[in-house]
């Protein structure tokens, strides 16, 4: 009748037993459950942003942080993913993309793989300078080059043009179109980049000697008088050789000079 009692404690050990398996193994789960939770800190602190994108790829070494892309495929082994590369098939592992710097918005592919690097319509090819948008060819030859104003090729408008004519003033001989070229002018004195005199004392028209925007016997062939054989040599104080001197030979003569005249008298400028 002893037997009873003793069935009773093994009952109770083996109980004791269960509670303390059961505890230990809920101390191993939660232990391993924290250890994971430490080691993904772990890892993001080590990246310094976590995941940007979301796609379960810390940021470093994400090759696409700020774009979703789980498998970071890299086509062109250039260390950025494909879904972020400007050029996916091109090795560019730093990604220079010129024209959406020098002329924005540009364009999306990089250099790499950009036919027009500057984005001014001219392939880099045949662009004089293909990384500056406001360089890249001068087909008028007027000496300056047809993007300098509008960063797309412009012959009509590519730079200071005075006189309307197509030619920038870089370029044009004669910068007013009034016959008479700039460096014959600059001789003379007369006004390069105007064609007609705007009041009386602005001398713009070579044959317009009195300033009145006529040119006539009395007003201006009669300045000749008395000084057809002049020379030049040092500037004389009233200068009157220089202007007289239309053909710049340093010489007044009528075959030179005054001849100029022939078929120009009674024309007007505005």
């Amino acid at each position: 009748m002893r037997s009873a009692p003793h069935v009773g404690a093994v009952i109770v050990l083996a109980l004791m037993v269960a509670l303390l398996v059961g505890l230990a193994s809920f101390a191993i789960t939660s232990a391993a459950w924290s250890s994971s939770q430490n080691a993904s800190g772990l890892v993001n602190a080590w990246s310094g942003s976590g995941d940007s994108d979301g796609d379960d790829v810390p940021d470093i070494p994400d090759n696409c942080p700020l774009v979703a892309n789980a498998d970071q495929a890299d086509g062109d082994g250039d260390g950025v993913g494909n879904v972020c590369d400007n050029c996916p098939d091109d090795h560019n592992p730093d990604q220079t993309n010129t024209d959406a710097i020098v002329n924005p918005p540009g364009d999306s592919p990089g250099d790499a793989c950009d036919a027009d690097d500057d984005d001014d319509t001219v392939l880099d090819g045949e662009d004089a300078d293909p990384l500056d948008p406001f360089a890249c060819r001068d087909v008028d030859s007027d000496t300056c080059d047809d993007c300098a104003v509008l960063a797309v090729p412009a012959p009509p408008n590519d730079g200071t043009d005075t006189d309307y004519d197509g030619l920038c003033d870089a370029g044009d001989l004669d910068d007013d179109n009034d016959g008479w070229f700039d460096f014959i002018e600059n001789y003379l004195g007369t006004d390069p980049l105007d064609s007609c005199p705007n009041g009386s004392t602005h001398d713009a028209w070579a044959l317009d000697i009195n300033r009145d925007t006529f040119v006539t016997v009395v007003g201006d062939v009669i300045s000749f008088y008395g000084r057809i054989g002049g020379t030049g040599g040092p500037p004389r104080s009233d200068n009157w050789w220089v202007r007289l001197d239309l053909n710049g030979d340093n010489h007044i003569t009528v075959v030179g000079d005054v001849l100029k005249f022939s078929g120009k008298i009674g024309q007007s400028c505005t």
